[in-house]
């Protein structure tokens, strides 16, 4: 893949969100993801005092396993703190955990880096623990310590769930997979491919549930408070695949980006919240929305309420207004595609609605 502006066809995204086979360039997108992140995390290494030690560690890896790791949104981030250095070198010390015939006592409290599996002492034994795994195949990290404390970009505290709490809200993400599926496969295929790892969180006060991901961690999916009342399995359906979408764009963005220099603190008035957002977060929720009103209209049986929620809220921000608008003048220095692409899916959801 190319870093040439010009030359992607944003359309590709529009027809990603509309669920359409024909936006696939995922497998393109992930091979050029991987083979980025391997060379991030080599520069990493060869710019830390313990280069040595990190580089023989990580060249151990099998291939998948080497991009398993360098891909993992706990990783990405940690890339930006070099005084995190020595938690990669904990978590490579788990990857050699597993190239092992027996555990030992120094393995104990050892992390995969995606929190996606740890070594414990019990009763005495040495076991290798694993996070709950959904039937996509993505892990639901509950009590890493990756994401134990204070997140970056991520507001709020943390309270630990107990085991009977995550088992019930184990279940509840996995309907809420199941739904998706109901109404799209593709999205539920969105969602297994770039959600890397989903984050339970719980704030201390009562709080409503809230979906976040950030650029620093990609494809790292926070649900924060899916106890709550309002968080039925339409809820975190909706927020599973905002976020996925988030994702995809964060990743293409390595080689894409949405917003050309210069135009970073360009501030946009969401028609969806109300929010007053920067131009890049902006332009994801175009998308987003696009994504979310496609996923909703395709309701699977008998008209349901909560689908007709989801689906008008989506379909509010590209009433009344283009969602050009918002763009003003700056829209002349975006891609000439992307501007393309963002009025057609305005027409489109004109005709949806006619």
């Amino acid at each position: 893949m190319t870093r040439n502006l010009g030359e992607f066809d944003y359309g590709m995204i529009r027809r990603t969100v509309e669920w359409s086979a024909e936006g696939d360039f995922h497998e393109v997108l992930e091979e050029a993801n991987n083979q980025l992140a391997v060379a991030r995390f080599r520069r990493f290494c060869n710019e830390h005092p313990d280069r040595t030690l990190m580089l023989s560690a990580f060249d151990r890896l099998s291939t998948v396993r080497g991009a398993r790791f360098a891909t993992a949104p706990e990783c990405i981030q940690l890339l930006s703190t070099s005084e995190k250095a020595h938690t990669i070198l904990a978590a490579l010390a788990y990857e050699a955990t597993s190239q092992r015939t027996e555990l030992r006592p120094e393995d104990i409290g050892l992390w995969s880096i995606t929190g996606a599996a740890w070594i414990e002492d019990e009763d005495g034994v040495l076991r290798m623990r694993a996070a709950p795994i959904l039937s996509n195949g993505v892990p639901v990290d509950f009590e890493s310590p990756w994401t134990r404390t204070a997140m970056n970009e991520i507001s709020g505290d943390d309270l630990p769930f107990g085991p009977s709490d995550q088992r019930q809200i184990f279940s509840k993400i996995e309907a809420a997979i199941g739904l998706i599926d109901q109404f799209s496969r593709e999205a539920a295929a969105l969602v297994a491919r770039y959600c890397n790892v989903i984050v339970i969180r719980r704030d201390s006060l009562p709080s409503n549930f809230t979906s976040a991901t950030t650029r620093s961690a990609p494809g790292r999916i926070v649900l924060r408070n899916p106890h709550a009342l309002g968080a039925n399995i339409h809820a975190l359906a909706d927020g599973l695949v905002h976020e996925a979408i988030h994702a995809m764009i964060d990743r293409l963005e390595q080689f894409f980006p949405l917003v050309p220099a210069g135009l970073e603190r360009v501030r946009c008035r969401s028609p969806w919240t109300g929010r007053d957002l920067d131009l890049r977060t902006y332009l994801h929720a175009c998308f987003i929305w696009y994504g979310l009103w496609k996923l909703w209209l395709g309701d699977p049986g008998p008209s349901q309420p909560k689908s007709n929620f989801y689906a008008s809220r989506a379909l509010g921000g590209f009433i009344g207004q283009s969602i050009l608008v918002p763009l003003g003048l700056e829209r002349a220095r975006l891609a000439p595609s992307l501007i393309r692409t963002l009025d057609a899916m305005q027409e489109d959801i004109a005709r949806d609605i006619a």
